[in-house]
């Protein structure tokens, strides 16, 4: 009785809701579409301004603005696909209107070189929705989604390479802002995106998630090795890179992928490793400890970080026993209906001095939720986690295609590392100088959660899901 109740339950878990439905008659994307598509996803790679038009790093124009501009003038009018929208995707829009009143909201309560902020962090999420929206607007088949998956692999392998050079000549190393000055910590890695640890380290491990479950679509074993090497070679920068919230992502996603994929795969990554540690040892070439805290930040900052009190452990990261509640006295009633002060949230020292917090707040992604949209945008944001993590579950199940099982089995990965690090790390939110990661993750969970359909669909035409065939949609 109990093995029929698991495989109901299972059934029940493999028909799509409502919501993750497409409407009749779905426009499958043209190739222009799906060329924007593929410009976009790559856009996040590369997040250096393009040209400097103001000493204000933010404001200076990157990839992903041009890709925007382009989709503004040429994907978004021309939507006449009738998708509905996944129930994710609508969660997130309802963050980000929560996240624009709480801006219009603060504005008039600062003076105009703060309030100024709050519109321009509402406009960069705006920007990021208007992005996500074309794409979900977009019906997609499994090919379209096997080549959007490679690309995210490939982004990895872009970042990873331009990194190799920083690291062994430290170009660019600077992590900490302190006002509008930089202080400067030898051997942090930034490669080709924002100047925050953040963002290279959690990209690096979204890109290795995303490369290591590539490993079950291998048909022979030199494909699945080539998957597992790539996976770990996209990854040194979150291991180098001084972040520890992206080291110890890595570790658990990866730990989740080893328990989740194929017995083969198991096999292989322990093998491989029990066989390195053997010739390490029997060579005497196995590295001591010290040697390799030595060459990365990451792992001198786990080991400084313990000696250095409060604030910076991963305790106090985690239970945040050094945050003062009390230096929101200013903003008092207001923060459970409107936050804090979207993205500038002063806070007030015992002294009553003010320091604006311009683009940063808690280092808490669940916390940052309520300090920047209030209650609101917290429950919303959990009800954003819940809905991936069911989306995900459902996308990997054995009745969804090969493509859709592998990009959803990444991302589940990632997903489960975040829900923990995202305690202490501010690795979600846009902001923290991670420029526009959290467009290209929201972005990636949705591709995760949505359905791809077979390839045999012709450019431009749509489909009757009732009649299962295909119609001129005019193109």
């Amino acid at each position: 009785m109990q093995n029929q109740d698991y495989y109901d339950n299972m059934y029940d878990d493999a028909i799509p809701d409502e919501a993750q439905q497409p409407y009749h008659g779905a426009v499958v994307a043209t190739q222009w579409q799906f060329l924007w598509i593929c410009a976009l996803v790559l856009s996040f790679c590369y997040e250096l301004p393009l040209v400097k038009i103001t000493s204000m790093d933010r404001l200076n124009p990157r990839l992903f603005d041009v890709v925007f501009l382009i989709g503004l003038v040429t994907i978004l009018p021309g939507l006449k696909g009738s998708v509905r929208l996944p129930k994710l995707f609508r969660i997130w829009a309802g963050i980000v209107a929560v996240f624009c009143i709480c801006a219009l909201a603060w504005f008039p309560f600062f003076p105009w070189y703060y309030g100024k902020y709050c519109i321009f962090f509402a406009l960069k999420y705006v920007e990021g929705f208007l992005c996500i929206y074309a794409v979900a607007k977009i019906q997609l088949t499994s090919n379209h989604k096997r080549i959007l998956h490679n690309l995210v692999i490939v982004g990895g392998i872009v970042v990873a390479v331009y990194a190799i050079p920083e690291y062994f000549g430290r170009t660019r190393s600077t992590a900490f802002a302190v006002g509008k000055e930089y202080l400067y910590k030898e051997g942090t890695l930034f490669s080709c995106l924002g100047m925050s640890y953040f963002h290279v380290s959690m990209f690096s491990a979204v890109s290795s998630f995303m490369a290591l479950a590539r490993f079950n679509t291998g048909k022979s074993m030199f494909a699945r090795l080539k998957w597992i090497g790539l996976g770990f070679f996209v990854a040194w920068p979150a291991l180098f890179s001084g972040c520890r919230a992206g080291f110890a992502a890595w570790i658990i996603g990866g730990l989740v992928l080893l328990i989740i994929s194929q017995a083969s795969y198991r096999r292989i990554v322990v093998g491989v490793s029990i066989l390195l540690a053997i010739f390490m040892f029997v060579t005497g070439t196995a590295p001591k400890l010290s040697t390799i805290t030595e060459k990365s930040l990451t792992l001198q900052r786990f080991e400084l970080g313990q000696s250095k009190g409060k604030g910076d452990t991963i305790k106090s990261r985690s239970t945040l026993d050094w945050y003062n509640l009390s230096a929101y006295r200013r903003q008092g009633i207001r923060i459970p209906f409107i936050g804090a002060g979207f993205y500038v949230a002063p806070n007030v020292s015992e002294s009553g001095a003010i320091k604006y917090r311009i683009g940063y707040g808690i280092h808490n992604s669940y916390l940052f939720a309520i300090e920047q949209g209030g209650l609101a945008a917290f429950f919303l944001f959990i009800w954003f986690l819940r809905t991936c993590w069911k989306g995900l579950k459902r996308r990997r199940l054995p009745g969804s295609n090969e493509s859709d099982r592998m990009f959803a089995t990444g991302m589940w990965a990632y997903l489960c590392a975040i829900l923990v690090v995202m305690q202490g790390g501010q690795i979600f939110w846009y902001g923290f100088g991670k420029v526009n990661f959290n467009t290209y993750i929201i972005l990636l969970f949705v591709l995760a959660a949505s359905e791809s359909f077979s390839d045999d669909y012709e450019d431009g035409y749509a489909i009757d899901f009732e009649t299962e065939q295909i119609i001129d949609a005019g193109y």
